[in-house]
């Protein structure tokens, strides 16, 4: 049999499991600088198990929840760091949408409004406006957009604003970040008389926001802090984790919006014992707590302190009347040269204000919100409220991170298997490649939350590990097909011979051989760089070598009959040369004398 040239690996050598691949890929990777020492020894635990077997680990500890960088940055924002900063940027909405609906007390959400916050993967900094209605809450939210017009406003009694309505632009001063701004409907609204309703809007609004505004008309009095009432019951209509019985007001100080006042239509003096004073003084003032300890001053002193426990970061900002009476009617139409410039100069302050200090919304103290994750959770607060029961921020959290983490698993894996598809099959074959592991286990750390047993991530380990072992399959089925549909091609002829037993003769067997060699010449040149030319051609020398043997054996059989007949022939060539000599060399004797020739005759 002619030798063939070794295309891949030799018969018989242990092909490594995807668990070995994918660990051999994870050592080569330089990962100890993405992932933490435990959360890497968890990883490579998971996947050394299927190898060497539970009972090798079984000393391996649990690994810790994601701790804070160095630098105090939460483990989103190290991944975002590390994975090249924010995404892409975002057309601004050009108007506000509807976000949630409020129909008759029940809420409901526009679809429309969750497929743009579903397109926002970059960290949203949530801006919320609440207030009693017809206080000019949606000017300033459009001021606060760099917009003369986008939330309606309403130039006579009635209220226009209902439900909240969204409003996702660019963020003025942080370009890694999208600012989304809450125009929520004004409670104490006459028409709707629904108390309930309006502290379902304020709660669903100090939710999602990471900065509230509470804005209000004239001073602060006695009316106005009750119209923050509900504030106090705050602890009753959200619940923190799934454990709480209602008490956790403390843990609120963590999860709860920057809180500013904004006074509008101020035609007083802030002044204190005859001391003018600054917005955020006075609001400080009108929060001071009474000493007594009867009925009323406990009553006085609730309300205050709820407010100052929950809002532990609070300012306050006063506007003076923006121009006069009868130009408040076409305030959208209005330069700022047209207003009081005292309205413009506190504008500025309030405006600079909330670019600068209202910060990106996360849950869990170290998540980023990012438009798409801000969806899922106004989801969930809303089913949460329309069935009656206290939003939970932990349960929140985690349908959230299922979310989230599911998606992430699967971009991950879509992107392994687009890239992997595209790859050479070199590349797709070799275990040292890595580039593309290690690309879609950056997507998922990119877009991954509270996956703090590393379930998901083992998910995708094994995912990965399966689309490998598939595209490997694939990759080597294709090859096999081609390399056998070239092969059946080049032994058509080689066929006819065995079939019409050409080569059952003497020299048979060489002539064989050549036409194999010739077979496995021309073979070797179409197939080149195959990954399964070498398999297939092992299966075609084993299926001759049958034939090769029989025909050997023919053809020695025939040779040794005919070396037998060739001796035969020659030993009856010697025998007949001998007889000729003889005769030629027979001597009659001594001449006969003619005179006896007679008795010869």
């Amino acid at each position: 049999m002619p030798a063939v040239p070794v295309l891949s690996k030799s018969p018989g050598e242990h092909k490594p499991s995807s668990h070995l691949l994918l660990l051999r890929s994870f050592l080569l990777w330089d990962l100890h600088r993405e992932l933490t020492h435990n959360m890497m020894c968890t990883l490579l635990c998971g996947l050394l198990v299927p190898v060497l077997g539970s009972t090798v680990l079984h000393t391996a500890s649990p690994p810790p929840t994601c701790p804070r960088g160095t630098g105090g940055e939460s483990c989103e924002d190290q991944s975002e760091l590390l994975h090249g900063g924010a995404s892409a940027p975002i057309e601004e909405m050009e108007s506000p949408v509807e976000l949630v609906v409020n129909n008759e007390g029940k809420l409901s959400i526009k679809q429309e409004a969750l497929k743009i916050l579903s397109r926002i993967d970059r960290p949203v900094v949530v801006v919320a406006v609440a207030g009693p209605a017809r206080s000019g809450k949606s000017y300033l939210m459009n001021r606060l957009a760099g917009r003369k017009k986008g939330f309606e406003l309403g130039a006579t009694v009635q209220s226009l604003t209902k439900g909240i309505w969204m409003w996702c632009l660019r963020h003025p001063t942080k370009p890694n970040n999208t600012l989304v701004l809450l125009d929520t409907e004004g409670f104490g609204d006459a028409e709707k008389g629904d108390e309930d309703n309006d502290h379902s809007i304020f709660t669903l609004a100090i939710l999602l926001s990471s900065m509230f505004v509470y804005n209000s008309k004239g001073t602060i009095t006695q009316h106005s802090l009750q119209d923050l009432l509900f504030v106090t019951e705050l602890a009753q209509r959200i619940q923190m984790n799934t454990k709480s019985d209602g008490q956790e007001g403390a843990e609120f100080v963590s999860f709860f919006p920057g809180f500013v006042w904004t006074l509008r239509d101020l035609t007083l003096e802030l002044n204190i014992n005859g001391e003018t004073v600054t917005a955020d003084r006075y609001l400080e003032h009108t929060l001071m707590l009474k000493k007594d300890t009867d009925e009323s001053a406990k009553r006085f002193n609730n309300l205050r302190r709820a407010i100052r426990n929950y809002f532990p970061t609070r300012n306050c900002f006063g506007f003076v009347t923006p121009t006069g009476r009868s130009k408040l009617k076409k305030l959208q139409e209005l330069n700022d040269s047209e207003f009081d410039p005292e309205f413009v100069a506190e504008f500025e302050k309030f405006s600079s204000y909330i670019y600068r200090m209202a910060e990106t919304k996360i849950v869990d103290e170290s998540y980023n919100v990012t438009g798409k994750r801000l969806g899922i959770l106004v989801e969930t607060y809303v089913e949460a409220l329309n069935s009656g029961k206290r939003p939970c921020v932990e349960s929140a959290v985690e349908r959230l991170a299922h979310k989230e983490n599911s998606a992430a698993v699967n971009q991950a894996l879509e992107y392994y298997t687009r890239e992997m598809s595209r790859s050479p099959v070199t590349e797709v074959l070799s275990i040292h490649n890595t580039e593309h592991f290690k690309k879609a286990v950056q997507i998922f750390l990119r877009h991954s939350m509270k996956d703090e047993q590393y379930t998901y991530l083992s998910k995708l380990m094994v995912a990965l590990g399966d689309k490998y072992k598939a595209l490997h399959h694939a990759v080597e089925s294709k090859s096999e097909e081609r390399c056998t549909s070239v092969l059946e091609e080049l032994q058509s002829g080689l066929k006819e011979k065995l079939d019409s037993a050409h080569y059952i003769r003497a020299g048979g067997y060489e002539e064989f051989t050549a036409d194999l060699e010739d077979i496995v010449r021309q073979y070797n040149i179409q197939v080149e760089g195959e990954v399964q030319a070498k398999k297939v051609l092992d299966r075609f020398f084993f299926d001759m070598k049958a034939y090769a043997k029989e025909i050997k054996k023919v053809d020695t059989i025939v040779q040794a009959k005919e070396t037998e007949m060739s001796g035969k022939k020659q030993k009856m060539k010697l025998s007949l040369g001998n007889i000729t000599t003889g005769i030629n060399n027979f001597n009659p004797g001594p001449a006969i004398c003619p005179h006896t020739e007679f008795l010869y005759n």
